[in-house]
């Protein structure tokens, strides 16, 4: 994984242009650090709030078309490894229908703790 400072030397040296494929990777990291930099006067704070609620959208939809394309193949081949079995998925599907909302506005609030790419999966 990269370091905090390479992170901070690529946003420095390439500005806008290396925020994308850098979120795309590591969002939250990339997100603190550029509210530290816009704070510090090398970002405009409007542009990077754009750019990383942009990036945080094409990331969730990409996440989610994953899931839906390979999750339940994925499911059927290798869930016996991990506990998963289909009745395990119909439950978690039933209680994702009920409270979808509140689900997502969750996983978004827990973004940093790891939640999000598991339930945008799920």
């Amino acid at each position: 994984m990269a370091s905090i400072a390479t992170i901070t030397g690529l946003l420095l040296a390439y500005r806008y242009l290396i925020i994308v494929p850098l979120a795309l990777v590591w969002q939250p990291l990339v997100g603190m650090l550029c509210g530290v930099l816009a704070r510090l006067g090398y970002f405009d704070p409007f542009i990077v709030y754009g750019v990383l609620v942009g990036t945080a959208v094409v990331g969730d939809m990409f996440w989610y078309w994953v899931g839906y394309r390979w999750g339940v193949p994925f499911m059927n081949r290798f869930g016996r490894f991990f506990s998963i079995t289909p009745a395990h998925v119909t439950g978690v599907r039933r209680v994702f229908n009920r409270y979808h909302t509140s689900i997502l506005l969750i996983s978004k609030l827990t973004n940093g703790m790891g939640f999000a790419l598991v339930t945008l999966f799920t």
